[in-house]
Parts: structure tokens; C-alpha cells; sequence
């Protein structure tokens, strides 16, 4: 292999002509195969995080809160930080063994079951009847995550489990006494309230802890490798799918309000005095007083700034009863598991957010503290117009491409975190067809550092141990899957990311802001200091979530430490000074500390920390970064390297240091290109299309890195596979400013040692 002095391989580099816009990439031409063996969990791999675990999940007891309860810390109380996904168990058992140890070797020591125990899988079934199958293949799951040292988060509920109506129209739950609206297709907020649900529910949740797992011998009420326990995902009453609760279900939930302000109030007439005999805006019923029921608005004007006068009394109530109901809910649930149930695990209530991310997240939020850790699921995408954008990408449809890097707003670490309880993001992924994978890991690793978040997901994981490469997405649509982690720019960027966060090579950063609000300011709907995004989900969105630019505070400081929030104080915000982390004439910010600088104009982060220093993003436009300890000569246009200790000694003493790298993935035969279409709303919106989705195996962009790490010792470097396995020696040049290296266009790790 020819070696180049770093100099004159930067100034190859930057002098390089910029390499067109990739339409269609070809194998051998700039781009490379991804078809990596079956991972056969050789002894040999000399890149295997499964060490990090313990022999096997609650080895030490039962995870718990850290005294000041805002991290999660072992029975023996050692901290432990969650690098995790949401996996399918409906695998055969040697699928799902093998899933886990493929998971332990690349960093995760966390999973998230995300399923129905509802007795979905028949027509023929009660309610509080429990899917057998789903039941049986969780206890499957938690027994093989358990021997891999990967602790369990249960997540058994959502209220769109199953759609309440066939093709036909008719029921697909003809027993079922729930909804009570005939026409609801699903059983969204009901189970805040509705007591037939929550009894429905609570049968599920006694199969689940009380019975014994038959693979590990224990009910899983006494089972330590079950950390967290969510009571149900993505439903609010906060959110607009508040507005589809129709009918009787809505007569109930009315009739409630109604009990709740007697109480308040002592009568409903009184209540209605003190609003002035204002009406709720966009109610499918009026005031029904004389049946002991008050009309809810459309949630649309919860969106909206407080009205004057009684109208606004009027919502600051109905706000405050839909958080109180959720609270609640949440609030007795969790008793119930724990005393009733003798559930040991942590409980978290829900992890969803709202119809206005400016005026109701935070009474969302505050709904949560009523258990024990606080989440919320964050995806970062761009736009995707097609007729299957929730689950399959395909030839002709349309889509925008946008690096978090220049759009920092979109970064799901950027939330506002409770304090006293942990955070977790539990859905997230850098969703396809997305071309900017590989900061992920990256931008997610330091962040989670920096900002406290204890626990990340991403979504989704899969359910057999293995690279998942581009297939239909059902089997026989000519097309690929959407939700897909497993890839060679996610998955494969895990170890070095895992490695950082796992094993704190990274000094948390102090807190940036702390605000603090009184409840009537949530029941107000007062715009909050500083805000957070919405995120997008093409499940339930047709639009991107529009920003309001709201709070006094610049959502950059997201980026400079962990943002908190105290619920129920009236006490003095706390905000740090940042003028020196956000440089606005020069686009950038910088963590307190100084570990990450994020440069948003150029769509470029850099990292340097003594154990672990690395960039991400559109490279080209520098072409040259000179860290602490090393000195990085990038040609991608876009690509990111990160360069690791393996044994916890700073870079420039270390006797084994990782070099990992990601550059761009694509379907082999994909091809898109430039179009503009004008969305539903009447906007203008310029992306790409895609004139061919292709299919197996990946391309992965060639990558072009040269370094130069300060550490005279090492003197030889291994080139290795995806699952690995040495595959060869690159040169190493020794000089007096230690050790230069240019790395193979096939580079995904490689190890250097003395």
C-alpha cells in the first residue's frame, strides 16, 4: 500500500475534484459490497463488547434510582448507562439466542419488547383474555437477553394494537364491550379512564408478572432482569388523536369532567358561572349539566394562546383535567404494580407527545412523574410522500434528505428532562430512505454523555442476529423495509458509540438550563422558557411538526448540557451563561467542557476527549481536522471516523485503540433523483425521487482517511470485517509526531496496537 505523509495526503484530498451528487451507485465504482458473512461469534474477533455486560442481567439485583433519582445505578450501586433497540421476539429460539449475542458483541446491553398481550391474534376472544403466543415468546426473549448480560424494558400496550374493524366493516373483536363508540377504530385514551379497560389491562398485567416464566423458573414480578416496565406507548390525552374519542367513550370521559369540577367548583354551576357561560370551541356535544356532563373542545384550542377571560378559565381547566386524569392513571398504576403486584422493576408511564410541543408538553411530562422514569420516542427524518411512507420505501416515491447536522433542531437528545427521575428516548432511528446514517451513533453517543439521557432505543433492532440487508418490506411488495437499524451505517457504527457512552469517556456537562413552572402555568398553557421539537412520524403525521420558535432561551442550548425542568416550583429559573458555547456568527456551539463542537452551517461535529476524538458530517468542506491527540485528513464529501481506546487508557498511551468509520449506504441498483412536487397544503417542496429502490446487497461509499495519532507505541494496524475478524494489515508509518495510518476505502474498523 502506497503511504502518504498526512500533509500531502490532506492536500490529495482536498484537491480531489468534489464528487458529484451520487444518483445511482455502483459496486467497484466508488462504492464497495456489504455482504458480510454470518457472524459465526468466533473467539478470534478481536472486536467483541460483550465483556461490558455482566456474566448475565441482574447479576446484581434489581436496576434502581440513584440517590439524587436521576440515573439508573445496579443493586451494588455502580451506575449503569443503556445502550439498547426494540427487538421482535417472534423468532424461532435459536433466532433470538443468536440475536442476543449478536447485540452484546456490538454494545447493547438493553432491549425493549414492544407488543400486545391483548388477545388480538383471535376473533373469538374476551378482553381480559391474554395473548398466549406473544406471552410465551416475551418470556422466551427476556431468558436469552438474560444469559447476554441485556436487561429488558416490557412495553405491552398500544391503543392502535389492532384496528377495531376489518375491510368489511365489521368488528374484529366482536366480544370485546370496548370501544363503546361502534364506529371508534381503536382504543386511544380509554385507558386513563375507561374502568372496563383498565380492568382489561390489569388482567394482562397479572399473566405477565404473576405467572412463572417456564425458561427461567421465576414470575417476572422477581425477575431483575426486567429494568423498566412501561405502561403503555404513544397515547395521550393531550394529543390530536384526543379528538377521535367520539360517542359514548367521549360521554364518559364528559361525565368525568363533569364529577371533577363538582369537586372544584361544588356545583356545575358554579363552574359555569366562573366561565363566564363560555362554550368549548369545536365540541361534538354542548354542556350537558343536567346529565352531570361538560363539554371538551377540540384539542386544537388547547393549541392556542389562553384566551381572556372566562373562555381561558374554562380550557386552563379542561387542562388541568386531562393531565390530572393522566397523572392519575399513572399514579395508580404504578402503586398497583408495586404494592399489589410486588413488581420490583422501575416503572415508566408513557413516552408520547402532544398536539403543541410549546403549550401541552409540558403537562404531558408532567402526567409522567407520577412513576418513576420519564420517555419519549424521537425520530429524526425528513419528508416521505408515498402511499406506504409508514412501513416501505419504493420505486416513485418522493422524500427530502436532511443531516441532523444542519438541522439541529430535529436532534432527538434535544429534550427537556424532569428533574428527579431518569430520561429515556425509547423509539429512535434516523429513518430511511435517509443517506446521513452514519452520525447517528456518533451524534447520539456524545450527546447522551453530555446531556444525561440514560437510555436510548433504537428502532428497530430485528429479531434474528444478523445484518439486515434491503428486502421487501412484507415479502412480496416490490420494495425495501423502512424501519431498519440493523444496517452498515447504524448497526455498524454501534461499537466505538457504545464503547464512549458505556463507558463514560465522556464527562457529563453541567446543566445549561433549569426552569421551573408552577402546575397553573401548564394548566395556562404559558410558553414555556425554552421548548423542544416535535419530531415527525410518518405514522401519524402528514407534515413535518411546525417549529413556533418559541421560549426565550435558543433551543441550541439542547446542545451545550442537559436542559432540565422542576414542575410544581415557583422558584428562579436557572439559566448558564452560554454566550461563549453559541457562536451564532459562526454557526456553531460547544458543549460546556468543550468535549463536542457542533458546526450547524457547515453540517459538521467534532469530538475530543483524552479517550475518544472523532468528526461526523459533510468533511469535505474542511477537508482537515487537528484534534487533541489526533490529526484527521478527510476526502468523503460526507462520511464519520471515530478513533476509540479499547483499554481505558488516554489515546496517546494506549496499547489498543479502535479506528471505526462510516461513510453512506444505499441499495445496490438505487437510484434517485432531484424533483419537486407541492404537498397537500399547497407548499412547494423540493427533494428527490426515487426512480429505483434496488434491493440486496448494500453499497457503502468508499471512504478516503488518512491519520495521525499521537502515540509513538503503536506500530501496527489490523483491518477487520463487520463481525470482527482480522482480514489483513495496513502500513504504518512511525514518525515524530506518532503514528500515521491511511486507511483501506473499505475501512470499517481497524485496530492499532504496538
Amino acid at each position: 500500500m502506497t503511504r502518504l505523509p498526512l500533509l500531502a495526503l490532506t492536500l490529495a484530498l482536498i484537491a480531489a475534484p468534489a464528487a458529484a451528487e451520487t444518483v445511482a451507485p455502483v459496486a467497484d465504482q466508488g462504492w464497495w459490497a456489504f455482504a458480510p458473512p454470518e457472524d459465526s461469534f468466533d473467539p478470534a474477533s478481536k472486536l467483541d463488547l460483550r465483556s461490558l455486560n455482566e456474566a448475565y442481567a441482574g447479576e446484581h439485583g434489581f436496576i434502581r434510582l440513584s440517590d439524587d433519582g436521576e440515573s439508573f445505578v445496579r443493586a451494588d450501586g455502580q451506575t449503569i448507562r443503556f445502550w439498547g433497540g426494540t427487538v421482535s421476539a417472534e423468532g424461532s429460539h435459536d433466532d433470538i439466542d443468536r440475536m442476543a449475542r449478536f447485540l452484546a458483541k456490538r454494545g447493547v446491553n438493553m432491549v425493549r419488547w414492544h407488543g400486545d398481550l391483548a388477545p388480538t391474534d383471535r376473533r373469538d376472544s374476551n378482553i381480559t383474555d391474554i395473548n398466549e403466543k406473544a406471552l410465551d415468546q416475551l418470556f422466551y426473549l427476556i431468558a436469552a437477553m438474560k444469559k447476554e448480560g441485556i436487561y429488558v424494558t416490557v412495553s405491552p400496550y398500544w391503543a392502535f394494537f389492532d384496528r377495531m374493524h376489518d375491510d368489511n366493516g365489521a368488528r374484529t373483536q366482536p366480544n370485546w364491550p370496548l370501544p363503546r363508540n361502534p364506529k371508534a377504530d381503536s382504543t386511544t385514551g380509554l385507558l386513563f379512564y375507561d374502568p372496563l379497560m383498565i380492568e382489561a389491562y390489569r388482567s394482562w398485567m397479572d399473566a405477565l408478572f404473576l405467572r412463572e416464566n417456564p425458561y427461567t423458573g421465576k414470575a417476572l414480578r422477581e425477575e431483575p432482569a426486567v429494568a423498566i416496565f412501561q405502561i403503555q406507548n404513544e397515547d395521550s390525552l393531550l394529543f390530536w388523536t384526543f379528538n377521535q374519542i367520539q360517542g359514548a367513550d367521549r360521554d364518559q370521559l364528559e361525565h368525568e369532567f363533569g364529577d371533577w369540577l363538582k369537586q372544584k367548583y361544588a356545583s356545575l354551576e358554579t363552574a359555569k358561572a366562573a366561565w363566564d357561560g363560555a362554550e368549548a370551541g369545536g365540541a361534538p356535544n354542548p354542556d350537558r349539566a343536567d346529565k352531570g356532563m361538560m363539554a371538551l373542545p377540540n384539542i386544537y384550542e388547547l393549541t392556542q394562546a389562553q384566551p381572556e377571560g372566562g373562555l381561558g378559565r374554562r380550557y386552563a381547566d379542561t387542562t388541568q383535567f386531562l393531565t390530572h386524569t393522566m397523572y392519575r392513571f399513572n399514579r395508580g398504576m404504578q402503586h398497583w404494580l408495586r404494592y399489589e403486584l410486588a413488581v420490583t422493576s422501575l416503572i415508566n408511564a408513557g413516552n408520547w407527545r402532544t398536539a403543541s410541543m410549546e403549550r401541552l408538553n409540558d403537562a404531558e411530562r408532567y402526567s409522567y412523574t407520577s412513576t418513576d422514569v420519564i420517555a419519549v420516542n424521537r425520530y429524526v427524518t425528513g419528508r416521505h410522500e408515498s402511499d406506504t411512507a409508514g412501513w416501505a420505501i419504493k420505486t416513485g416515491d418522493r422524500y427530502t434528505d436532511v443531516s441532523t447536522l444542519t438541522d439541529p433542531g430535529s436532534f432527538p437528545l434535544a429534550v427537556k428532562q424532569p428533574t428527579g427521575h431518569p430520561m429515556m428516548v425509547t423509539e429512535s432511528l434516523w429513518v430511511p430512505p435517509t443517506a446521513y446514517e452514519s452520525e447517528a451513533p456518533f451524534l447520539i453517543s456524545a450527546m447522551q454523555s453530555l446531556g444525561g439521557v440514560d437510555a436510548y432505543y433504537w428502532f428497530h433492532l430485528g429479531g434474528k442476529g444478523s445484518w439486515d440487508q434491503p428486502r421487501s418490506a412484507n415479502g412480496y411488495l416490490p420494495s425495501i423495509g423502512k424501519w431498519i437499524a440493523n444496517s452498515p451505517m447504524t448497526l455498524g457504527q454501534f461499537p466505538a458509540a457504545a464503547l464512549i457512552y458505556r463507558q463514560g469517556y465522556i464527562d457529563p456537562a453541567p446543566a445549561a438550563v433549569v426552569e421551573h413552572r408552577t402546575l397553573d402555568e401548564l394548566w395556562r398553557r404559558d410558553i414555556p422558557l425554552i421548548a423542544e421539537e416535535g419530531g415527525f412520524d410518518p405514522n401519524r403525521d402528514g407534515a413535518p411538526y411546525t417549529r413556533g420558535g418559541a421560549g426565550t432561551v435558543s433551543p441550541l442550548a439542547y446542545l451545550t448540557g442537559p436542559v432540565k425542568v422542576t414542575y410544581d416550583s415557583a422558584a428562579a429559573d436557572e439559566v448558564a451563561d452560554l454566550a461563549r458555547q453559541i457562536d451564532a456568527s459562526k454557526t456553531t456551539v460547544t458543549s460546556q467542557g468543550g468535549a463536542l463542537t457542533w458546526n450547524y452551517g457547515d453540517g459538521i461535529a467534532w469530538l475530543d476527549t483524552p479517550k475518544a476524538q472523532g468528526v461526523t458530517g459533510f468533511l469535505k468542506k474542511r477537508g482537515h481536522f487537528n484534534l487533541s491527540d489526533v490529526e484527521i485528513a478527510a476526502g468523503n464529501r460526507y462520511g464519520t471516523i471515530l478513533v476509540v481506546s479499547l483499554d481505558g487508557q488516554p489515546l496517546r498511551d494506549s496499547r489498543k485503540v479502535l479506528v471505526q468509520v462510516g461513510t453512506q449506504a444505499r441499495p445496490t441498483g438505487w437510484a434517485d433523483t432531484d424533483a419537486t412536487w407541492t404537498d397537500a397544503d399547497g407548499k412547494t417542496v423540493t427533494g428527490r425521487q426515487i426512480t429505483n429502490h434496488g434491493g440486496a446487497p448494500w453499497l457503502v461509499a468508499e471512504s478516503q482517511f488518512g491519520i495521525r495519532l499521537s502515540n509513538r507505541g503503536l506500530k501496527r494496524a489490523t483491518l477487520l470485517d463487520a463481525n470482527g475478524m482480522a482480514t489483513g494489515t495496513v502500513d504504518v508509518t512511525t514518525a515524530a509526531n506518532g503514528a500515521l495510518v491511511t486507511l483501506p476505502v473499505t475501512t470499517m474498523y481497524m485496530i492499532l496496537e504496538p
